[in-house]
């Protein structure tokens, strides 16, 4: 490669993507003593972690990641150490559901939907070619009841953020707690997630470049040298940090993705839509689970100073781009005052850096992401997208970025004095 057109800058490890798992990787390594360098394509840190004020609303909205479970360990101790806080979505006086047989109040299923639920995971764990189908086969095939169907589909609906006809049937099999209880989903951060990416960045020391699109990840004899929009880097190691859909941009040894490597050149099909709305004439809290509709699941949010009300909508973007009108006419139907005041949402497949929400593992992509090599011989990958423990989320974004990073620094440390860490 000829370098000598264009400037060059030398690192110890060269980060690609300021999204959480990027940033996670950097404050990991700010321990290391290392010369960190991180290269963002976007002129903004956070990627898919993003917390954007809204004006019509006079507050902070997620476009993207939002939600922290309790078992988020990892995001959870970040929380901690940086003196963040966090806030519950608020209790609702209507918990409706938008099923087949039309709207009905329901807020969690009761000991007879539980059970449902049970048996239904229970039959779809045995069905013959679970493990290489998707979603829709196994839903198919399964002979379930329609409401336990349904419950399901809501589920995906939002979750996955595409048709169930493009989903490995294994994103079906979730804990049975949190499939029956879609309240778990609640706890946010005040300041939104940009908060969060905002304090790794400054507490990582790492040298952050914007507008730097890598184009290729090459080895050389002593390590990498990653060529971008603000030039070249050479590096010991890299840390690949960027969603799955837009790898297939950078040229890198696919051999450190094994199988996961044919869905980069095809990418998933994981495309949330989420929409936000300033309502009027909303009195009390509302929240929607539909397997039917405009959305997967719907919620208000937050009264408002001016006592409009905020709401936020989910559902696979392609199901459409339903207009104004359009999502008036459903909110009526759960809270039959409501007018919509201001909408605005973010078009994440059209977002170059992203092409896509989280991910929605097509068929056979959990097979490939179990069989990934543990070698990677200094080019790591971290990212939600790839996360066995916890795809898709903010806790697999940060947990990869920071075991990323603990294999760079043994790496490094082994590399320098010949003894493993």
């Amino acid at each position: 490669m000829n370098t000598q057109q264009i400037p060059v800058r030398d690192t110890d490890v060269l980060i690609v993507g300021a999204g959480l798992a990027g940033l996670a990787a950097a404050h990991r390594l700010r321990s290391g003593g290392l010369r960190v360098d991180i290269a963002e394509a976007s002129d903004r840190i956070g990627g898919r972690a993003f917390g954007w004020f809204w004006p019509e609303a006079g507050r902070m909205i997620e476009l993207g990641g939002t939600w922290i479970l309790p078992g988020f360990r990892e995001v959870r101790a970040l929380v901690e150490e940086f003196g963040l806080e966090l806030f519950d979505s608020p209790d609702t006086a209507a918990s409706l559901v938008h099923f087949r047989d039309g709207v009905a109040p329901m807020a969690t299923p009761g000991e007879d939907g539980v059970r449902g639920l049970e048996m239904a995971l229970q039959t779809l764990r045995e069905l013959p070619g679970t493990t290489a189908g998707t979603a829709a086969d196994a839903l198919g095939r399964a002979g379930l009841d329609p409401w336990v169907h349904d419950w399901m589909t809501a589920t995906q609906r939002y979750l996955a953020g595409a048709p169930l006809t493009d989903i490995d049937a294994r994103h079906l099999l979730l804990d049975l707690d949190e499939l029956a209880d879609p309240e778990h989903y609640k706890a946010q951060l005040h300041g939104t997630t940009a908060a969060l990416a905002a304090a790794l960045f400054g507490a990582s020391g790492a040298a952050l470049h914007l507008d730097a699109a890598v184009t290729t990840v090459e080895r050389t004899a002593t390590g990498f040298i990653t060529t971008s929009g603000v030039g070249a880097f050479t590096s010991i190691a890299v840390i690949l940090a960027v969603p799955l859909n837009t790898m297939a941009t950078i040229d890198f040894d696919h051999t450190v993705l094994g199988g996961v490597s044919p869905f980069v050149r095809d990418g998933h099909p994981g495309a949330s839509r989420k929409d936000w709305f300033v309502l009027d004439g909303v009195v009390e809290h509302c929240r929607v689970f539909a397997s039917e509709g405009l959305f997967g699941y719907f919620r208000t949010e937050r009264r408002l100073k001016d006592g409009g009300m905020l709401a936020v909508g989910l559902a696979p973007a392609a199901e459409g781009k339903p207009t104004v009108d359009d999502f008036e006419e459903q909110i009526r139907e759960y809270i039959p005052s409501a007018t919509v005041r201001a909408h605005t949402s973010h078009d994440w497949e059209a977002d170059a850096w992203a092409r896509g929400t989280w991910i929605a593992p097509p068929a056979g992509f959990y097979d490939a992401l179990a069989g990934m090599p543990a070698d990677s011989a200094g080019l790591h990958v971290a990212g939600g997208d790839l996360s066995a423990d916890f795809p898709g989320t903010l806790e697999g974004a940060v947990a990869t970025g920071r075991r990323a990073a603990e294999s760079v620094l043994h790496t490094i440390h082994y590399q320098k004095t010949g003894v493993r860490s």
